[in-house]
């Protein structure tokens, strides 16, 4: 009750600063904020106001800019009446299916972006639609461009723009990635870290993990999808509790974190955009685990274009079962083939820069 009242005072704190505020980020929660971290300081330095919103209970970012308004919007009604009221310039969020379901457009906001928080592809890792009411959407490589445009033709809508953006997290992998330069790990050290879905390879396999550690003489990093922890909370408390003895076992719920993808030496998954990240820094081999293709789009197959996380399964590392996994040492040195995902994505390494850059010049055309 005491939260539901804080929000609404925010709420109406919120929207008597709107029609001052050049720019609105939605960060849902914790997970998606190093989407967001260096553009907010750059944004800042430029003297815009900004404001930001989130649904996570009990959390705020540290350091954020005097110019920046903070406010907890939470996730029921308030934050469906604070979508629907927003006053403001520009919108820029890492949340798709805006329009879809609760969260809809104000007609007070005048530019909606969305910002990509992977390198999957548009038109088969989302719904159908989930992009249909941005004004923009903010691309990472030339992947996202055809794929929109595809979406785009098969659809009645008005053209959305694409600009040519490019990921920040593989800026700050890259960055991050200097420090780990040379550094070599006593024992094999695996990341485990598989998508989100209906079946939880994590959870399911709980037993086995430990046993893989004793049989092939490695350290594990478990590093699940936060949604799935959060539809089994009680599942991962299990986890929690069976390794928390165990040295060679760690479980990383801190998506902010890039130390287990640059400390890890193999990386394992199935169908997750954190392939990507991890071969783009270390070059290194990724195992896939034989799922069925997650397609999330009804109209998928009307595009005739293929996902890019089926198209570099094969050039990155090597599909198995999961039998095959847990009963056959994968101590592989190097890949099968190389695959230059330097070239997947814009502006590595500057990003953010074209970021605020492309924020600026809407905000001179939306003031």
């Amino acid at each position: 009750m005491f939260r539901i009242l804080r929000n609404f005072s925010n709420t109406i704190d919120l929207l008597k600063v709107g029609d001052h505020c050049n720019v609105i980020i939605y960060c849902q929660n914790s997970s998606y904020f190093t989407f967001f971290q260096k553009l907010i300081n750059l944004l800042s330095k430029r003297n815009l106001k900004i404001v930001f919103l989130t649904s996570e209970h009990k959390w705020m970012p540290k350091n954020l800019p005097e110019n920046v308004r903070f406010y907890d919007i939470g996730e029921g009604f308030i934050r469906n009446y604070v979508f629907e009221n927003l006053r403001g310039g520009i919108f820029v969020s890492t949340t798709p299916d805006l329009g879809l379901y609760q969260l809809k457009r104000s007609e007070a906001v005048k530019y909606y972006i969305y910002l990509q928080h992977s390198l999957v592809s548009l038109h088969s890792a989302y719904n159908a639609g989930a992009f249909d009411s941005f004004d923009e959407v903010f691309c990472a490589g030339p992947h996202h461009v055809q794929e929109l445009e595809a979406i785009v033709s098969k659809s009645n809508l008005q053209k959305i723009r694409s600009f040519k953006h490019g990921y920040s997290r593989a800026d700050i992998l890259l960055e991050e990635g200097r420090k780990f330069a040379g550094s070599k790990n006593q024992k094999r050290k695996i990341l485990i870290a598989p998508s989100w879905g209906e079946y939880d390879f994590i959870t399911a396999n709980i037993n086995k993990f430990i046993e893989f550690t004793r049989a092939f003489d490695c350290d594990l990093i478990i590093r699940p999808h936060p949604q799935s922890v959060r539809q089994d909370p009680s599942g991962y408390r299990k986890l929690k509790e069976m390794i928390e003895d165990n040295s060679s076992i760690t479980l990383d719920v801190d998506r902010n974190s890039v130390e287990s993808v640059l400390s890890s030496d193999i990386l394992v998954t199935d169908w997750s955009g954190i392939t990507f990240d991890f071969y783009l820094v270390k070059k290194r081999p990724v195992i896939f685990i034989e799922t069925h293709q997650k397609i999330r789009n009804k109209n998928f197959k009307q595009y005739h274009l293929p996902a890019i996380e089926e198209e570099i399964r094969f050039r990155l590392g090597h599909v198995v079962t999961e039998r095959v996994f847990f009963e056959t040492d994968i101590g592989i040195s190097a890949c099968t083939k190389e695959y230059d995902l330097e070239n997947l994505v814009y502006n590595l390494g500057s990003s953010d820069q074209a970021a605020c850059s492309r924020i600026l010049q809407l905000n001179e055309y939306c003031g």
